[in-house]
């Protein structure tokens, strides 16, 4: 097993013993931080960097570096959020869960965590590290192929698509506005028809 295969399982561990001792509706928290930071942080990073990655000596590591630290910033806040108002509203008290089995479920979603953490830097470090330095340290890791493949699925819920969607429903609501126009100015022509027959009506009633 190749050193960085022992890094990887030992952060997947810690993952899992926090999943443990947290239980599952922190986790839940936790890893819906997760996720939004790592939206957040392939969102504003970009930009982020044009400001303020000279001072990390810029290239692609300062660009990896303003990248983490905008997730991590992000996830925690949220999940610190989240956990705050589950204590005060008791949000997950519907949950019928305790002891043993909230733990399991918690170290469950501590390994599915790990795996869009650790999977999420890897695919943007692929991004914007060159493929001479990073391929050959992924090539020897079986886990990073896995958590990097892991991260490719989750990005089709990233930006991209949340921008995709939102074109697809300004279209839709852009062609029923068309449409409601379309009703209204037929509802129109009915109406002007309307009163020209009761205007004729009634000038035929007086000629008569």
């Amino acid at each position: 097993m190749v050193l960085i295969d022992i890094i990887l399982l030992l952060i997947v561990a810690g993952f899992l013993f926090l999943g443990l001792a947290m239980g599952f509706a922190s986790m839940v928290g936790s890893i819906l931080g997760t996720i939004i930071g790592l939206l957040a942080a392939s969102t504003f990073s970009p930009a982020v960097y044009d400001a303020y990655g000279h001072l990390l000596g810029g290239g692609s590591f300062a660009q990896i570096a303003v990248f983490v630290i905008l997730f991590v910033l992000t996830s925690k806040i949220i999940g610190v959020v989240l956990w705050f108002l589950s204590k005060i509203f008791n949000i997950f008290a519907w949950i019928p869960l305790a002891g043993l089995f909230d733990r399991l479920l918690g170290g469950l979603l501590g390994l599915i965590e790990s795996g869009i953490v650790i999977g999420g830097i890897l695919y943007f470090a692929t991004t914007h590290i060159s493929p001479e330095i990073l391929l050959p340290i992924l090539e020897s890791s079986a886990i990073s192929k896995l958590l990097i493949a892991t991260a490719s699925a989750v990005s089709v819920f990233g930006p991209d698509t949340v921008d995709t969607a939102r074109n697809t429903f300004n279209a839709a609501k852009d062609s029923i506005d068309n449409t409601e126009e379309i009703v209204n100015e037929v509802k129109n022509r009915i109406e002007t028809g309307q009163e020209l027959y009761e205007t004729v009506t009634s000038s035929g009633d007086l000629q008569f």
